[in-house]
């Protein structure tokens, strides 16, 4: 169930904007009456086809209030208390539906579930091994409630290639106060062709396999989960229609190490609540990387390499044998991602969260470290609230269009800050239409620093609101702003720093602009004060510069600015209306002309 941005972005209520403010440019998209931007078509019955992802019940974190049969296990004996179950051999088999109490441990034990009926487990001090099959087994139609009893230890040990800790042919919930430790040699740990709701209990998973796997969907609601697992952490498996496939996390806590994917969903996945660690394919510094005196770095991760003729995506790491990397991301959705409130702290060697459909973040917060990309998302991005920090990336936010309009973000990246269709996606696309493909900032705050090129669009960028700091690398391969069709700015405070050799100011403005060349040393405390003395704006630059841009309401025409670094003077400017300054001027270069050559001379603004 992928579904178009454009229909997501719609139904979601989230309206682009990208009305600069002045009628310089009859191309730019503004927005019409509905505030909803033409960019984003409206799909017949969108609002019918959009996922709504399920909450369990309240009585989905209720323990049973009675117990109907009782079963102790011994190392040489299955002892039962009540109807609706058997002995056969080491197994318990339960044919009724009805509540179970289990405890005592055997080495060879197993519970298998033969019921249509809803049947509740009580867990109280159960500890069983088994080497083959499932340790907890449902094969009926009705659903499994393993309730893990307040103050108990419980643990399931299975052995072999083919064993699983839990398994059921239709729902699993898991509730309670107890713990439950499951040591699984084999596929997974936890798995159901039907939903997974974990409402309550302490859960520790290990698997050589996946953690959990649902063929339906995955609730976290309640639960505090580990797992450490050698292969996905959460991994939902349904690939069609019908509002499933998808991981809903509304609460409790999930900390994952998982060789692989954390959290992966062919649909969607959805976070509002809870924590969430996840630590994928050995975090993001386990991706290492070398410079190759260009434009290009090769990344390196175990025995796999890649880059050196074109920018680095995690994807293309290959081994000496040929064999292609698997994926390592932090949250991977094969349709989109939706984030509006939790805490989640990711590191994971591929992007910490991708999308193929889109990602919309409106609260909640993030910190992100990844060896690829922070926010990935093959078609757009939309983030309108929340706190984000990616503390180390390859590109920090890489989409086709990327709408920022509110929210306190914090970006660092070894290469690009902000990219919308750049690298190869760019290089490759024979596309004229570039209206799918751009940066607006209208809201929020952001502080971008990276090595390369700050804010990098294959199509516009526009800022019109809220506050936006760029600290990009001293090289003339790149630039604190560079794009492919304008850079329209009509409102916010806007500053940029970097390179000469490849930031462009604004082309498309409403206000003035202060654009100045000068060598900033890394660590300088730069201020922008007007003729009375009074601070307009201050910033430490992390990084030497040469060049700088800056724009806000305080600047008026007319009026002079002096640029201080460390307290000595390095221009004075007077404000007109457009580019002031001895700086970068709003030029657009002829270089994607020949988009196609594989030149340096013809990459060095590609992003």
């Amino acid at each position: 169930m992928c579904f178009s941005f454009r229909t997501l972005a719609a139904v979601c209520s989230v309206a682009v904007s990208l009305n600069t403010g002045c009628t310089a440019r009859n191309d730019i998209p503004s927005s019409d009456s509905t505030g909803s931007s033409p960019l984003f078509e409206v799909e017949e019955n969108a609002a019918d086809r959009f996922m709504t992802p399920e909450t369990p019940a309240p009585e989905c974190f209720d323990a049973p209030d009675s117990i109907d049969c009782t079963i102790t296990f011994a190392e040489d004996s299955i002892g039962i208390r009540g109807d609706g179950a058997e002995v056969s051999g080491s197994d318990a088999v339960i044919t009724e539906g009805g509540v179970y109490r289990l405890s005592g441990e055997c080495g060879k034990g197993r519970v298998i579930v033969r019921s249509d009926e809803e049947v509740s487990l009580v867990l109280e001090g159960l500890v069983l091994h088994n080497e083959s099959g499932a340790a907890i087994e449902n094969t009926g139609d009705g659903s499994l409630v393993v309730t893990l009893a307040d103050n108990t230890h419980n643990s399931l040990v299975c052995e072999g290639g083919d064993t699983v800790g839990i398994h059921s042919t239709s729902d699993i919930t898991i509730n309670g106060g107890g713990e439950l430790h499951i040591d699984v040699g084999g596929k997974s740990a936890l798995n159901s062709l039907g939903a997974v709701k974990l409402c309550g209990g302490r859960l520790y998973l290990i698997s050589d396999g996946d953690g959990i796997v649902s063929g339906s969907h995955i609730i976290a609601a309640g639960s505090d989960t580990t797992i450490n697992s050698g292969a996905d952490g959460l991994k939902v498996t349904y690939t069609g229609s019908g509002g499933l496939g998808y991981v809903n996390v509304t609460g409790g806590t999930l900390d994952i190490v998982s060789a692989t994917d954390g959290i992966q969903a062919e649909n969607a996945v959805f976070i509002s609540g809870g924590s969430l660690s996840l630590n994928s394919g050995g975090g993001g510094s386990a991706v290492m990387f070398s410079e190759l005196g260009g434009r290009y770095l090769r990344g390196r991760h175990g025995g796999y390499t890649a880059g050196g003729d074109k920018d680095f995506d995690f994807s293309d790491l290959v081994s000496g044998d040929g064999s292609i990397v698997s994926s390592k991301k932090g949250i991977r959705s094969g349709g989109f991602v939706m984030i509006n409130g939790g805490e989640a702290h990711i590191s994971s060697a591929d992007d910490s969260i991708y999308a193929k459909s889109g990602i919309f973040i409106d609260s909640g917060r993030l910190s992100l470290n990844s060896g690829d990309d922070g926010l990935h998302s093959d078609d757009g991005i939309i983030i309108t609230g929340g706190e984000l920090s990616v503390e180390g990336s390859y590109n920090s936010i890489e989409g086709m269009l990327v709408e920022i309009r509110g929210g306190d973000i914090t970006l660092a990246s070894r290469r690009c800050g902000i990219v919308a269709a750049g690298g190869t996606q760019l290089a490759s696309s024979s596309a004229t239409d570039l209206s799918d493909r751009y940066i607006s900032i209208s809201g929020g705050n952001v502080s971008l620093n990276s090595g390369g090129s700050g804010m990098d669009s294959g199509g516009a960028a526009t800022v019109s609101g809220g506050s936006i700091t760029v600290y990009s690398g001293d090289n003339d391969l790149f630039g604190s702003v560079d794009h492919r069709d304008y850079f329209a700015l009509s409102g916010g405070v806007f500053a940029a720093f970097g390179s000469d050799g490849a930031t462009k100011a604004p082309n498309v403005l409403s206000r003035p602009c202060l654009s100045i060349l000068a060598d900033i040393a890394a660590g300088s405390m730069v201020e922008i004060m007007d003729n009375a003395g009074k601070l307009i704006f201050s910033t430490v630059v992390p990084s030497a510069s040469s060049t700088m841009l800056f724009s806000s309401d305080e600047i008026v025409s007319g009026a002079e600015y002096c640029i201080y670094a460390d307290d000595v003077l390095q221009k004075t400017v007077i404000a007109t209306e457009g580019i002031s300054g001895d700086g970068p001027s709003g030029r657009v270069t002829g270089i994607f002309d020949n988009i196609g050559e594989n030149t340096s001379e013809n990459q060095e603004n590609i992003a």
